[in-house]
């Protein structure tokens, strides 16, 4: 379009009248024969003059409304593409927070449960005390020993219940025994928290049995009923338990 208004332009300023670039009349007009017949004749130079303006304006006009054109494609395409980014950052963001929000929802606080670690729980934990555990289970005592108390507990060892005479656990452990079992295993609990440094050499301490036991501190040993404290002062949630070598019969 530049090279036509520039050959308007050329027609208009050239100071031969009748004489016209063979170059620039091929351009715009392919039929040369035509062109002079139609523009050069001397009669009709007016005319000439008049149709190349009316030509250069038609050039002009167009040129300035394809610029126009292409601006306003050039701002749209901007819009366009600024709308774009705009929804993908939305749309990115949205699932972001979606998973935050899930997860908020997932988490919880697991319940803190607390351990029990009862008169029972010491006796149940220990290797050495699974024939005295059966015999309370057998006796009926889990549910008294694992209560309030607190209960202070002589614990014989599975070595203490071996030595008693042949067939004795075996039998105190038949459901006809239980009322047997039960007066025995009730002759080693006392009821109060009872530790080591609360007894004294001759103190008798009454048992849940009903019947007593003498205490003998000797050498730096205590003694209950005849039988030596082995391991002292297990404390528990509801007592203590002092381990013991021996059996005590009522």
């Amino acid at each position: 379009m530049n090279q036509r208004i520039g050959i308007l332009i050329g027609r208009l300023s050239h100071k031969r009248k009748n004489v016209i670039d063979t170059s620039i009349t091929s351009h715009c007009f392919p039929n040369r024969k035509t062109y002079f017949r139609r523009y050069l004749q001397p009669s009709k130079k007016s005319f000439v003059k008049k149709k190349l303006i009316d030509d250069l304006s038609v050039l002009i006009l167009l040129k300035t409304t394809n610029q126009f054109k292409m601006k306003n494609l050039r701002l749209l395409s901007f819009v366009a593409a600024a709308a774009v980014s705009t929804f993908a950052m939305s749309c990115g963001s949205k699932p972001a927070e979606e998973v935050e929000e899930t997860m908020t929802e997932v988490v919880e606080v697991a319940p803190v449960m607390e351990v029990s670690n009862t008169v029972v729980d010491i006796a149940i934990g220990s290797p050495d005390h699974t024939t005295l555990v059966a015999a309370v289970q057998a006796a009926g005592l889990v549910e008294t020993l694992m209560g309030e108390g607190p209960f202070t507990v002589f614990a014989p060892t599975n070595a203490a219940f071996a030595a008693l005479p042949a067939g004795t656990v075996e039998g105190l452990l038949k459901p006809e025994a239980k009322a047997d079992l039960t007066s025995i295993l009730t002759y080693h609990v006392v009821a109060g928290n009872v530790m080591s440094g609360d007894l004294s050499d001759g103190q008798m301490v009454t048992t849940l049995n009903g019947k007593q036991l003498k205490v003998t501190i000797k050498d730096g040993k205590v003694m209950i009923g005849g039988a030596t404290v082995t391991a002292a002062d297990l404390a528990g949630s509801n007592g203590v338990v002092h381990v013991i070598d021996k059996v005590l019969l009522p």
